[in-house]
């Protein structure tokens, strides 16, 4: 299975491009005693040993399966004739890009979805939006990189935990500890900018990335989080500008270089153009007049490449 944990020190040294660092123990996936004091390494490694309810501060949530799943249920029973159609609405976006997934998993995800819509139901996104179209989203880009099916469905139930009344229990009950596992670390990874402030230094920003990819037992959970964070991005613009300022910052210096480091280019490469559209928009906007002022001539020039490419394949025996 490609989306199993890698070797951690291999996983460590091929990610990183370098050494693992002074003090880390890859063998049991945790610094070592001697691993250096860093204010965000060690907020990092407490916030991933802390129970799920201490990362997203709401205790007081357990329950039974059985009282979970009651309720989860009931609340799906509640849904009016609106409701579904909303939801048979979404699925018409997201059916035709799984496919490939297999008619099971098919059924599943649109399980995963109605369940989405349900605990969002009521909740506005700052665009004005209803925020079950977020998880939608999100649940596509992983459609798009042919993610596995609880991958897809950790996608749509990502923020449900943090800011629905849905729990880990009632996810677990519903779809599998895989899924579960995934939304809970999403969950946590969430607080990882958190734990930056204000002009940091460009070697604290690496020790967070490499304490995310170090400290993450599912590599998923990093995918999920890149999806999440690229839609968030592509709606930048209804927030207001130091927000888009600090969340860019974010995305350029912690998140575009996850992604480059995870092979996802498409992902990297959007991520970094719309951080630098926020962040020096003045630069972005004269790069851009030039870009459009040659784009004429490179289009011709890779036409021609590929009309010339294309003879060659059809002549070759």
């Amino acid at each position: 299975n490609k989306f199993e944990k890698p070797n951690p020190p291999s996983f460590a040294m091929e990610m990183n491009g370098k050494e693992a660092p002074v003090g880390t123990d890859y063998e049991n996936n945790r610094p070592s005693p001697d691993a250096p004091t860093a204010p965000e390494v060690n907020q990092w490694t407490t916030l991933m040993a802390d129970g799920t309810n201490a990362a997203i501060h709401r205790p007081g949530k357990e329950m039974t399966i059985e009282e979970g799943m009651e309720i989860l249920y009931n609340d799906l029973r509640d849904m009016s004739y609106y409701d579904n159609e909303q939801v048979e609405m979404y699925w018409d976006k997201i059916m035709p890009t799984i496919c490939y997934l297999g008619t099971k998993n098919v059924a599943k995800i649109k399980n995963a979805l109605r369940v989405a819509y349900r605990a969002h139901r009521g909740q506005m996104r700052k665009s004005g939006e209803p925020f079950v179209i977020h998880p939608v989203e999100v649940a596509l880009l992983l459609s798009e990189l042919k993610m596995d099916a609880e991958t897809v469905m950790a996608g749509l139930l990502h923020d449900t935990v943090e800011d629905t009344d849905l729990t880990f229990t009632q996810v677990e009950a519903m779809f599998g500890k895989t899924v579960k596992a995934i939304v809970e670390g999403e969950t946590k990874v969430s607080k990882l900018p958190k734990l930056a402030f204000n002009g940091y230094a460009d070697e604290q920003a690496e020790n967070l990335r490499q304490m995310f990819v170090a400290m993450t037992e599912d590599y998923r959970i990093i995918i999920v989080k890149l999806a999440d964070r690229l839609h968030n991005m592509r709606t930048l613009r209804h927030m207001k500008p130091a927000k888009q300022q600090k969340i860019s910052r974010e995305t350029l210096d912690i998140f575009a270089p996850l992604a480059h480091r995870m092979g996802i280019w498409q992902f990297k490469s959007e991520l970094e153009d719309t951080s630098f559209m926020y962040l020096y928009p003045k630069q972005y906007k004269d790069l851009n007049r030039k870009l459009r002022r040659h784009q004429t001539k490179f289009r011709e020039t890779l036409d021609k490449s590929q009309e010339a490419l294309r003879r060659t394949l059809e002549s070759d025996p």
